[in-house]
């Protein structure tokens, strides 16, 4: 039988000691010494994930979504904790088609962003 959503909602086992092994949100400083950083972002994505001292840092772009993040934590969380490697972006389009609003922020980070922007100099 399906349970109500009050009887699904007491079934959640809710987990907030993610913050030990992922980190969303951080400063780029917090890698300054990590070789080959500068051309990852130099590709401007979203978001990128770094390992490092068994913790999953994950650094945002200034324009990354709601949805990205919640993309980069779904799939940070799950490589953490399973062998399997995920899609997050299927993972999300299967929770908004199930009805959750998977745009609206839920999932608080450090606040730190990088934003690429090539220097042009005009000689």
């Amino acid at each position: 039988s399906v349970p109500s959503i009050d009887e699904g909602n007491n079934l959640e086992y809710l987990r907030f000691a993610f913050r030990e092994k992922i980190r969303l949100g951080v400063s780029l400083h917090e890698c300054r010494h990590v070789a080959g950083m500068e051309e990852v972002i130099k590709q401007n994505p979203f978001y990128f994930h770094l390992n490092m001292k068994k913790v999953r840092f994950i650094f945002f772009n200034s324009t990354a979504s709601n949805r990205d993040i919640l993309i980069a934590y779904i799939e940070a969380w799950l490589e953490n904790n399973s062998k399997l490697k995920v899609n997050g972006c299927e993972i999300v389009k299967l929770l908004s088609e199930a009805g959750w609003n998977v745009d609206q922020r839920a999932i608080q980070t450090e606040g730190y962003t990088f934003h690429f922007k090539e220097h042009l100099h005009k000689e």
